[in-house]
């Protein structure tokens, strides 16, 4: 992992996607216990969360217990529909998926 650059604006959805892209393509991922959880209640693996974060877009987000969070939605590997609540800490951080 390289230097940790913080996003100056959150709100800026292209710059926020481009690093969400680059931390998956570098397998800078943790997938948060919570989301583990979620993922196994909606039958969804990792290539699931993959397919969203890669294709997705994100539509909002929130400052949340002291980090920025990100939504972003997609589809699932089946086309299914699914959004992920993600942070970005030098690390991309799957807090949960829907």
């Amino acid at each position: 992992m390289g230097k940790v650059v913080a996003i100056e604006d959150p709100s800026n959805y292209e710059v926020v996607t481009r690093r969400i892209r680059r931390l998956l393509d570098q397998g800078d991922l943790e997938i948060k216990p919570h989301a583990r959880q979620r993922m196994i209640e909606r039958k969804y693996l990792i290539g699931d969360v993959e397919n969203v974060l890669r294709l997705g877009i994100v539509v909002s987000h929130s400052f949340e217990r002291g980090a920025w969070r990100w939504k972003v939605r997609g589809v699932t590997v089946e086309r299914k529909r699914a959004t992920c609540i993600v942070e970005i800490d030098g690390l991309l951080i799957v807090v949960t998926i829907i």
